[in-house]
């Protein structure tokens, strides 16, 4: 398409969509930047280093346009049709022109409108609930409440944010210890939206934020909802997303916010919680320009806060005996396996409270899942079984480097027992092969095949024996 009034070719695709139709249509941005300069509006231009004007990309157009208020839209539409009127043919400005544009742009509306009320019907919803839940079983093991509430969170925004705008959104409170999944499971619902053939999925951000890391508004530095906004902008590459589609906010160390008697910390969940609750938010951001106003609808935003709530766990581990309730941990022991009811166990409201939880913020969390603490099984799979997992990832770096040695099993086996009396969780798993992998690249680029002595070959090679004794092969 040509622009009436520079004769350039353009694509209005690239214009932004919320300029009335009758400047889209027919004039590129740079036209529509310079008509409004030369009337003392510069929202839509900058001066370059060469000293010349130009054009805002669209992305930064998106957010100027949605810093002015309805009164100052209203204002730039009429001063364009005001400006650019003499570039427009006499059959464009004909009253049957005039009707018939109004007509398509009523029929693009109607077209639009009816293409989101269908493009995730009931089948569609179904096959990413299993797509997403079987992608989620290919990266997490066990912790089976946390998947499925997960799932359900997860569904309930794609369905506000694509289908429905009258669905609530139901956010998430995920309490347990460190190392058993919490931050894993999310990120592999972010790396599904990246890498999913739904297409309707492509792009949508998901930010993860360190709730402890925020201030209040009254403190020197980023107020909370700033701090939650701004790391939007630095986490998504594409800023019109988080205003368009919807975001899944990941507060990590949401815990730490009431571990202590800081009023400071307090006051950060309290305004979280205002986030929370839904509505416009506009932050000021500096850019090259200058200072701009960018304006968040957070109704938009499923917020998953996280953490370990340590003091509340062990609290609860020491009288669950005696009044049946709470959190159970399960021990970490060979014969001992989860329980099939552990995923109901759940922490009751009266202990989130007494542990220094609100009441407001409980009620803005509706979902509770609770990880359990993993078993010696349960890390040996997770070193044997996932594609992503610590063993599959120090392999790879070996298939570059031509190294064919492998780490045996009989000490994967030793790494898990590790893990399973440890305090770290998985994370120990990829200390203990990023060890081991280490040792592999040394004596292959030393040319030597000999263990060093630090006395875990022994105790491995004790390992292997037992297990062939019990295997009856000796």
């Amino acid at each position: 398409m040509s622009c009436k009034k520079c004769k350039k070719s353009f694509n209005p695709d690239e214009m932004d969509v919320f300029f009335s139709i009758y400047s889209k249509s027919d004039f590129c941005g740079q036209c529509i930047a310079d008509t409004l300069r030369e009337s003392g509006v510069y929202a839509l231009s900058y001066l370059s280093k060469g000293g010349t004007w130009k054009a805002l990309n669209p992305e930064e157009i998106y957010f100027a346009w949605e810093s002015l208020d309805k009164d100052e839209k209203e204002s730039v539409n009429n001063l364009l049709a005001k400006k650019l009127t003499l570039y427009r043919s006499v059959e464009d400005m004909s009253p049957r022109g005039n009707k018939v544009s109004r007509r398509l742009k009523m029929e693009t509306l109607a077209r639009e409108a009816q293409a989101k009320s269908n493009s995730l019907p009931p089948e569609k919803m179904t096959q990413i609930y299993n797509d997403l839940s079987k992608y989620l079983e290919s990266r997490v093991i066990g912790q089976q409440d946390l998947k499925r509430k997960s799932l359900y969170c997860v569904s309930r925004f794609i369905t506000k944010t694509q289908v429905s705008n009258t669905i609530e959104m139901s956010n998430l409170l995920v309490i347990g210890e460190s190392g058993t999944g919490k931050t894993e499971t999310f990120r592999a619902i972010r790396d599904f939206f990246k890498n999913s053939e739904h297409q309707e999925l492509k792009n949508i951000p998901f930010i993860e934020v360190d709730a402890s890391s925020l201030s209040p508004t009254s403190y020197k530095g980023l107020s909370v909802a700033e701090g939650i906004f701004q790391n939007a902008l630095n986490q998504c590459n594409n800023k019109k997303n988080i205003v368009e589609k919807g975001t899944i906010i990941f507060l990590d160390e949401f815990d730490k916010l009431f571990t202590s008697n800081n009023e400071s910390k307090i006051t950060v969940a309290m305004e979280i919680l205002k986030v929370m609750e839904g509505g416009d938010y506009s932050i000021s951001v500096r850019s090259g320009m200058g200072d701009k106003t960018i304006t968040f609808d957070t109704s938009n935003f499923l917020f998953v806060c996280s953490g370990a709530f340590t003091p509340l766990l062990k609290q609860l581990k020491q009288v669950k005996n005696k009044r049946g309730i709470g959190f159970v941990e399960v021990p970490s022991t060979k014969t001992q396996q989860p329980s099939k009811e552990e995923g109901a166990q759940s922490v009751k409201i009266e202990d989130m409270v007494n542990f220094g939880v609100p009441n407001e913020i409980l009620g803005r969390l509706p979902i509770k899942a609770i990880t359990h603490t993993l078993t010696e099984n349960d890390y040996y799979r997770i070193l044997t079984e996932l594609d992503s997992g610590p063993l599959q990832k120090g392999e790879e770096f070996l298939n570059t480097l031509g190294i064919k040695e492998r780490i045996p099993k009989s000490k994967l086996k030793g790494f898990a027992s590790m893990a399973a009396s440890g305090h770290l969780g998985a994370r120990e798993l990829k200390t203990q092969i990023e060890i081991e992998i280490e040792k592999i690249v040394f004596r292959f680029m030393n040319g030597s095949d000999q263990e060093d002595n630090s006395g875990v070959t022994k105790i491995n090679s004790e390992l292997e024996s037992f297990e062939k004794i019990l295997k009856g092969e000796n």
